[in-house]
């Protein structure tokens, strides 16, 4: 367009960083103008809806080292040059913040929580950089509505991998910000990738956590990481069996006080406190309970558990009461507060729907709501093979249960996608077997729309249906991990 100005800045896979004067430039004998500023800048006065501006001052770390610590910062009324950023990684930092100052509230999806520490940190970490490149990237692309691709034929996502690699090869593997790196991939792939993804970087974390240990009190960071890769990694656990080593002491403590920070009712931190330390006490059994569910058709287990069948019933038994106490109770508690309610929604299943007045509480309320379905369609199916009394009032509160779930739908339905996706696809996956036909229709038509962003699933209806019962049976020890 004629009178607009375009960039000469080298573009970030053909510039080898080196400055003031890239090695492509000096081979071709021109000046070398420097990274691609990642932000257009508007001077004050142009725009009644100005925003600010973006500026990165030097900070000195306790070790001597310098750091560029972004921070917002007015403009004065007197327009000045504004100076692109010196580096690539200055580029991509500022991007990032700027992201994070524009977007809208995300609970437990994205954490902002560690994200805000990553700017400064990513001069010193290439991989860091190019992982934080990608997410950016897809992200603006989402915004934007920009139909979105699968990763593996993306630049920029080979450039993260490759990265990556070389890290984990390197002296950095076992450090903080490698973590970061490979939990932001794993979470940008979940989000934002169409194609199918493996448990590969979960792999990953699981192998960096175990060599790191658990976060100091004061390292709020570390902590924040290890509390998001908990939600990451438990799906992980209950489908591979690993022993989860979060649940010991030490990490179940700076989780449970780390996600304590998170929601902004000061009323409903210390139930959530409690709540959080018991479901994690829980999700220590799991394993074992999905042991003794895979022994009603698995034979190497079958002789374990059958001399025990007293024992492992009391346990299922316990283990649920214990769950649906939790998960009553501070759902329970959100009512009494006036911070839940229950109100009539002709879009829901059920009728009804719960309107939260806070999404890190309700992102925590389905995951309590989950584990209880999970344990309690165990304890169900335990009862049926060995012919227990108890059989049709436990099918009776799986239902009941379920209705439950499926009030939540709605509410998370109200945020962007790849939230509410997030928040509510499990509970589907969980409760649909166990609805009427005509409301499995219903669950599967949210099911596909929630996905539409992504494209992830089958077109074919039936085949997204076995694709959820698969998973469901998956989760609940019913199927070998194939």
């Amino acid at each position: 367009m004629p009178g607009v100005p375009r960039s000469r800045g080298c573009r970030t896979c053909k510039c080898d960083q080196y400055w003031p004067q890239c090695g492509a430039c000096q081979r071709r004998g021109v000046t070398c103008p420097g990274p691609s500023t990642l932000l257009k800048f508007v001077p004050d006065g142009l725009h009644a809806d100005h925003k600010p501006v973006l500026e990165t001052p030097i900070d000195q770390d306790g070790d001597g080292r310098e750091t560029h610590q972004l921070q917002l910062q007015l403009p004065s009324r007197t327009p000045s040059p504004q100076f692109p950023p010196t580096t690539i990684a200055d580029g991509i930092a500022a991007r990032l913040v700027l992201h994070l100052n524009n977007a809208p509230d995300r609970g437990m999806i994205i954490q902002t929580k560690y994200l805000k520490h990553l700017p400064k940190r990513l001069s010193e970490f290439p991989c860091l950089c190019d992982v934080i490149y990608l997410f950016c990237s897809v992200w603006a692309d989402f915004r934007r509505r920009v139909p979105l691709v699968e990763f593996v034929t993306m630049p920029a996502y080979g450039r993260a991998i490759k990265s990556l690699r070389q890290a984990l090869g390197s002296h950095t593997a076992f450090t903080v910000e490698t973590l970061a790196a490979i939990t932001i991939l794993q979470r940008t792939e979940d989000l934002f990738n169409p194609g199918r993804r493996t448990m590969l970087h979960e792999k990953g974390i699981t192998t960096l956590l175990a060599a790191m240990g658990p976060p100091k009190p004061d390292d709020g960071f570390y902590t924040s990481l290890v509390c998001e890769n908990y939600g990451i990694l438990v799906p992980y656990w209950i489908l591979t069996g690993w022993r989860n080593i979060m649940n010991d002491p030490p990490w179940r403590d700076a989780i449970s006080n780390a996600m304590y920070d998170y929601p902004e009712l000061k009323q409903m931190k210390a139930p959530l406190k409690l709540a959080l330390f018991q479901l994690t006490g829980i999700c220590a059994k799991m394993p074992d309970l999905i042991r003794y569910r895979q022994s009603l058709w698995k034979p190497t287990e079958s002789t374990t558990v059958s001399p025990n069948l007293e024992d492992i019933t009391e346990e299922f038994r316990r283990t649920d009461q214990e769950a649906g106490t939790i998960t009553s109770g501070f759902l329970n508690k959100m009512f009494e507060l006036g911070e839940a309610t229950e109100e009539k929604d002709p879009t829901s299943i059920t009728g009804t729907s719960y309107h939260i007045s806070n999404l890190h509480a309700a992102q925590g309320l389905i995951a309590f709501f989950g584990f209880r379905v999970c344990i309690l369609r165990m304890r169900y199916d335990w009862s049926c093979a060995h012919g227990l009394p108890d059989t049709a009032a436990l099918l009776k509160d799986l239902r009941a249960l379920c209705v439950q779930v499926w009030n939540f739908i709605p509410y998370f339905c109200r945020y962007e996608a790849f939230v509410a996706v997030t928040s509510s696809q499990r509970g589907i996956i969980l409760t649909y077997e166990l609805a009427t036909p005509e409301q499995r229709e219903r669950l599967l038509d949210i099911y596909i729309d929630l996905d539409s962003y992504r494209k992830r699933l089958p077109e074919d209806r039936a085949l997204v249906e076995m694709e959820i019962v698969s998973l469901a049976r998956l989760l609940t020890g019913r199927m070998p991990l194939q």
